[in-house]
C-alpha cells in the first residue's frame, strides 16, 4: 500500500473534485437539453363542427361536453352573432352539443317566459373511423319548440338546419311568442 504524501493526498483530492465538477456540469447540461425541447404534440382533427347562428334578441349559451382536446366547454353566442362549435372527439360515447336559447324580450320577456330558457342538444358519437349522429334534435326531445312543448309554454324556438343534421352543419335559431 502506498503511502500518502502531501503532494499525492493533494493532487488525487483535486482530481476528485474536478472530476465531481466536470460530472456535475454533465449532469446539469443533459437537464437544461431535456427541459428546453419545445417539440409541440399534435392534436387529433375535428371531427364533428356546428356552426351556430343566432338569430335571436337575447344572448345563449353553447356548450360541448367533448371538444377540441378539452372537456365541457361553454360559449356565449352574443345576439346577431354565430360560433362554430367543433370536436375532435375519437370515441363511440362521442360529445353532446347543447343550445340554451332564451325567450324572446317583447312581449314576454325574463320574467314571464315559460320555461325560462329552452334546450337544443344534438348527439354525435365516433366509431369505424368517422363520425355520426347518434341522437338528433328531435330524438333529444330539444324543446319548447311548435313539436315539443308543454301546456302554459308562452314561447318557442326554432332551429333551421341550412345543410342537414350531420356532422358538420350550420343551425339558425330563432324565438317567438307562442300561444296554443
Amino acid at each position: 500500500m502506498e503511502r500518502c504524501t502531501p503532494r499525492r493526498c493533494t493532487w488525487s483530492y483535486l482530481n476528485l473534485k474536478m472530476k465531481y465538477k466536470l460530472l456535475t456540469l454533465l449532469v446539469t447540461a443533459f437537464f437544461f437539453a431535456g427541459c428546453s425541447n419545445n417539440e409541440k404534440v399534435g392534436s387529433d382533427p375535428v371531427t364533428v363542427t356546428m356552426k351556430v347562428v343566432n338569430n335571436t334578441d337575447q344572448d345563449f349559451t353553447v356548450n360541448c361536453t367533448w371538444c377540441v382536446d378539452q372537456k365541457n366547454q361553454t360559449h356565449t353566442i352574443k345576439a346577431g352573432e354565430s360560433y362554430t362549435v367543433q370536436s375532435n372527439t375519437h370515441d363511440a360515447s362521442g360529445t353532446v352539443f347543447t343550445v340554451k336559447p332564451n325567450p324572446p324580450l317583447p312581449p314576454i320577456g325574463p320574467a314571464q317566459a315559460n320555461p325560462n330558457q329552452g334546450t337544443f342538444q344534438m348527439t354525435y358519437g365516433y366509431w369505424n373511423g368517422a363520425a355520426h349522429v347518434t341522437c338528433d334534435d328531435v330524438c333529444n326531445n330539444s324543446n319548447p319548440t311548435e313539436k315539443t312543448h308543454f301546456e302554459g309554454c308562452n314561447w318557442v324556438f326554432d332551429a333551421e338546419f341550412s345543410d342537414g343534421k350531420g356532422v358538420n352543419s350550420t343551425v339558425t335559431f330563432t324565438t317567438k311568442p307562442y300561444s296554443d
